[in-house]
């Protein structure tokens, strides 16, 4: 019953009149702004390169990695120089594994 007067409460707040139809934009969830991304696209494809680099680079540590990446990104406009953590964070939900 609550909720049902919260929903009606932020229907009305975005145009809703009582007795048209419901319709999708009256009751849908606002976006949220959230904590921004520290890794984008850019840097994505940064510390993906410096990953796959060569036959070598994939023994590196993340500090390793860390330094090649920051070494590109500074050089770039808008390029963010994420930290070792993020990076390794990253590393590990993209679904690179340890060797």
């Amino acid at each position: 019953k609550e909720g049902f007067k919260q929903l009606l409460r932020r229907a009305k707040e975005r145009g809703y009149v009582v007795g048209d139809a419901v319709k999708q934009r009256f009751v849908k969830n606002a976006v949220k702004s959230g904590r921004p991304r520290v890794i984008r696209e850019l840097e994505a494809k940064v510390i993906i390169e410096a990953i796959t680099a060569d036959f070598d680079s994939r023994y590196s540590s993340t500090a390793k990695i860390t330094t090649i990446a920051a070494e590109r990104l500074k050089n770039i406009p808008g390029g963010n120089i994420p930290s070792r953590r993020t990076i390794l964070h990253w590393i590990k939900k993209e679904g690179f594994k340890n060797v």
